[in-house]
């Protein structure tokens, strides 16, 4: 259960979060030593296992844990999102909302258009979409 408070702590994630992405990430379930047959421990479980600990204990744990990472030559930060990947969209040339003077956009070319994706680079190379991660 340990493990599980690690996880919640490197990508800062609430009880709920961290219950969900058990079950959604494989790379999750193989940490925590889970079998795709198990049960993902619930976030009540975790809020409890985390009240029981008390702060004090977590904190002498996770300056434990972080004693072996240096040890052992490795470093981890928090909110580190080691698997964010892109989700692109088709390229949109006229704006959802037209400038002044622009022509409005039909019904349909309006229904195209998706105003939340946005531009990105990775690697230098651009990118129009969305960032798929939990941070």
């Amino acid at each position: 259960m340990f493990k599980v408070l690690v996880l919640r702590e490197l990508y800062a994630l609430s009880d709920e979060q961290v219950e969900y992405l058990i079950v959604d990430r494989l790379s999750f379930q193989r940490f925590l030593g889970i079998d795709l047959t198990q049960d993902a421990p619930d976030y009540t479980a975790i809020w409890r296992f985390r009240e029981r600990l008390g702060a004090a204990r977590m904190k002498a744990l996770f300056e434990e844990l972080s004693a072996f990472i240096d040890v052992a030559g490795f470093e981890a930060r928090k909110g580190q999102m080691l698997d964010a990947s892109l989700v692109q969209k088709p390229k949109t040339r006229k704006p959802v909302e037209p400038k002044d003077g622009a022509p409005a956009l039909t019904r349909q070319q309006a229904a195209h258009r998706d105003g939340e994706a946005n531009w990105t680079q990775k690697h230098d190379r651009s990118y129009f979409g969305y960032k798929s991660h939990i941070n």
